[in-house]
């Protein structure tokens, strides 16, 4: 079944229309997927992953995708990463989009963009071989910060850099010691290391509040 926007040819998965051309993605993702997110089944999201996207193809729905994370409710967001994009990237014909010119983080942003949180490292390990845990700390959740503490060896960090992974991890799970009281006895933190994350990439500091008693 075919429908066209601005003159661009729209097909569903069964089509016979190449989906290898960016301006066809979007306007499909406009028309076909972007709508049916709230609502989108397992099944759907594993026939997607079986149609024979480039990269580029791939990379552009993951962006899109990424634009309405926060907007989808947790089962959701992680079946378009468990049944979409981890079983693409790990199939031998796509490679895990792995380009040599790339850094671990412009891998990670274009190809697993808001959705690498739902991602555990070991997954990141087996579809890119020389993925640095390193150079993505900053976007790293705790989870998957605990998880390099838990298995050095699957990206080779030595005791130096398993240090920094732990300080890493305690900055963004514990507040400064330097609270700013307030007159309602509400003490504000504010995190002495942000770190940029692909929810907040200019990595903003977060104040929370906790209350306290002021002697």
């Amino acid at each position: 079944m075919r429908s066209s926007v601005a003159g661009v040819p729209v097909v569903d998965l069964s089509g016979g229309i190449s989906m290898n051309e960016d301006h066809v993605i979007r306007a499909w993702l406009d028309i076909k997927l972007i709508p049916l997110l709230s609502s989108i089944s397992r099944n759907f999201l594993t026939c997607l992953s079986n149609r024979n996207f480039s990269c580029s193809a791939y990379q552009t729905v993951v962006k899109e995708l990424s634009q309405h994370f926060f907007g989808l409710d947790p089962v959701r967001q992680k079946w378009i990463y468990s049944f979409f994009m981890y079983p693409f990237l790990s199939r031998n014909t796509s490679l895990g989009c792995v380009d040599p010119e790339d850094s671990t983080e412009d891998w990670l942003m274009k190809n697993f963009g808001s959705f690498s949180v739902m991602a555990q490292v070991r997954d990141f390990t087996s579809i890119n071989m020389v993925f640095s845990g390193l150079e993505v700390l900053h976007l790293l959740s705790p989870e998957q910060k605990a998880e390099l503490l838990l298995h050095p060896e699957e990206v080779g960090l030595t005791d130096s850099s398993l240090s920094l992974v732990f300080k890493s991890l305690l900055s963004s799970l514990l507040p400064s010691e330097d609270p700013w009281p307030s007159n309602n006895g509400t003490a504000y933190y504010m995190s002495n290391a942000p770190s940029a994350s692909p929810q907040d990439p200019l990595g903003k500091a977060r104040i929370k509040p906790v209350t306290v008693s002021w002697m």
